[in-house]
């Protein structure tokens, strides 16, 4: 009988003890799973961090909502940070920048924004016809980690001997889709009194759509034109 009850009690201390080592088994499994989901979490929250993360650090932060882009003046200095020559032979070879004469720091950074997850909208300061007038929009890859080959210009002005024209632009998104109101205008004068040129005046409105795989323009008809004219009438 003292066997019985020996064998008893070892038989339930036996099962206690299983038990108890499979609680702990599962609270360990628990924290492990836990600890994984947390760790996978906070590897996919990790900020993305360029390797040319001080080239895009100088262009300021905007968000786009019909945002205007001027082209500077001549006399204007600085829209931004100025762009090293390491930080030009960043930009598309077709742009030549090599090929350009003027101060080095007249190339400058003006603005960035986010397009999508994997594209970033940079704005530079870049020469037009005959001085650092223009402002050029550059698609950012974050994947590639690159200036995109494809760039546009969203701002220039430039004026000779009676001949002047100048591009204004405000860009907007439309749900995913990059696009651009654009304002061109150029004008013919008299140079002296007796100047037999015929003075005239072209004015042009634009919706583009921006990519960097193209660009799609379409002209704003006069009716539609009424839906843009709050931008026109801003200084």
């Amino acid at each position: 009988m003292k066997n019985l009850l020996f064998a008893a009690v070892l038989l339930t201390a036996f099962t206690s003890c299983k038990k108890n080592e499979t609680t702990v088994n599962q609270r360990y499994e628990a924290d492990t799973t836990a600890s994984v989901s947390q760790s996978n979490t906070l590897q996919t929250e990790r900020p993305w961090v360029s390797k040319n993360q001080v080239f895009l650090d100088k262009f300021k932060i905007i968000e786009l909502d019909f945002t205007k882009f001027s082209a500077p003046n001549y006399e204007v200095k600085s829209v931004g940070p100025s762009l090293t020559k390491e930080e030009l032979q960043l930009f598309p070879k077709s742009l030549k920048v090599d090929s350009f004469i003027g101060e080095p720091e007249s190339f400058q950074a003006h603005s960035k924004f986010d397009i999508n997850d994997n594209l970033i909208g940079l704005v530079a300061r870049m020469p037009g016809e005959y001085s650092f007038t223009a402002l050029k929009l550059f698609f950012y890859d974050k994947i590639k980690d690159e200036i995109l080959p494809q760039y546009f210009e969203v701002a220039d002005h430039t004026g000779d001997a009676g001949y002047s024209e100048k591009m204004t632009s405000w860009l907007f998104k439309d749900g995913n889709q990059l696009k651009s109101f654009s304002y061109h205008w150029t004008k013919i004068e008299k140079v002296e009194p007796d100047d037999p040129t015929r003075e005239s005046r072209t004015d042009d409105y634009y919706i583009i759509k921006l990519s960097p795989e193209k660009m799609d323009t379409a002209r704003v008809s006069k009716p539609d034109l009424a839906k843009y004219q709050k931008l026109l009438n801003q200084k």
